[in-house]
């Protein structure tokens, strides 16, 4: 799942929606509450207590800590200025339930752990300043499935669905449709298949 960062107040005439998509998703995965959703994130002033997302992938597939990770990162325009680039393993936790998720499915909600909000915190400030100094840099957000595990044979396609939450006391809106992440092009979903390996008997 994929957004820019908006541009400093001043460039009003870009409008830019915060996509999320998920790897290499297109743009014909998102929903249009989904679109919604994603539009009322602030990433360079939300709460990350606040956020939340959920994520659909086959029964007998599942995710570990670290096996959702966000990325946090400003490329600045300002010579001599560092680029911030950073990385949050999402605690990932089984979800009973989810509006719109295949029966046959398991769901996990995917968030940034408590651990890591003062961290993340700090990185949003880091940007804000860059920006209130005039840097016109190009920021991003991002929340990637990069490993998991499964049980029995290891899964032939990955079809995954997600859902954003913008409060904690929110509900969760279905952001994208099913797609399988083993069947895009590329390099990702290649490191994808190699990551997927046999659930241990505790997972």
């Amino acid at each position: 799942m994929r957004m820019p960062l908006p541009p400093p107040p001043l460039h009003t005439s870009r409008l830019l929606l915060f996509l999320f998509a998920l790897l290499l998703s297109g743009c014909t995965t998102l929903t249009v509450p989904g679109l919604f959703a994603a539009a009322s994130l602030s990433p360079l002033t939300s709460d990350p207590a606040e956020i939340g997302a959920a994520v659909s992938v086959p029964a007998g597939v599942g995710l570990r800590l670290g096996d959702a990770r966000l990325f946090l990162g400003f490329e600045p325009t300002t010579a001599g200025t560092e680029a911030l680039a950073e990385y949050f393993d999402l605690a990932v936790m089984p979800l009973r339930q989810i509006d719109g998720a295949d029966p046959m499915d398991a769901v996990f909600t995917a968030e940034i752990a408590p651990a890591d909000h003062e961290r993340f915190r700090a990185s949003q400030a880091s940007i804000r300043r860059l920006r209130a100094n005039g840097d016109d840099g190009v920021g991003t957000l991002s929340i990637s499935i990069i490993a998991g595990c499964f049980i029995g044979e290891a899964p032939a396609e990955l079809p995954v669905a997600t859902w954003l939450r913008t409060a904690r006391d929110g509900d969760y809106v279905r952001l994208t449709r099913r797609r399988d992440l083993l069947a895009l092009p590329g390099e990702p979903a290649e490191a994808l298949r190699d990551a997927l390996v046999p659930c241990e008997p505790s997972q």
